[in-house]
Order: structure tokens, then sequence, then C-alpha cells
């Protein structure tokens, strides 16, 4: 299912017509992954990858910053 390696941003998920590919359904569930994949390596703007996604089709695992909480400055 490719909803676990991205997610529709900009746009409610639903038919689009994209440039060079034609009609596609991001409400669609079969979607092919890889033509997910091909839309987002040319910069498609209503997709965005997940950390699963970037970790599966990648490998790249992506590390959240944890930075100490700041303290606040008392007047």
């Amino acid at each position: 299912m490719w909803t676990k390696y991205f997610k529709v941003v900009n746009i409610v998920p639903g038919p689009v017509i994209i440039q060079g590919t034609g009609t596609v359904d991001f409400s669609d569930p079969t979607l092919s992954v890889d033509l997910c994949q091909k839309l987002f390596e040319n910069d498609c703007r209503y997709l965005q990858i997940t950390d699963e996604g970037r970790e599966k089709l990648y490998g790249k695992t992506t590390t959240k910053n944890k930075r100490a909480p700041r303290s606040r400055k008392k007047n």
C-alpha cells in the first residue's frame, strides 16, 4: 500500500492531472508505489515521503534531533 511510504499534501486526495503522466487518483489505495516514487522523484508537489518510505525505498533512516528543552528566562 503506497500510503505507508507517501502522504498527500496541499490537496484533498482524489484525481489530479499530472503533466506527463495523466490523471492520478490519490484516493486510490491500490496506486502503484513505483508510480508514486516516480512522481516524488520528479518533484510532484502533492507527495511527501514518510520516514518508512525513505527507509524502504532509499535505505536511509532518519534520526530525530532531540534537543534539550530551552529553559525560560525569568524576569
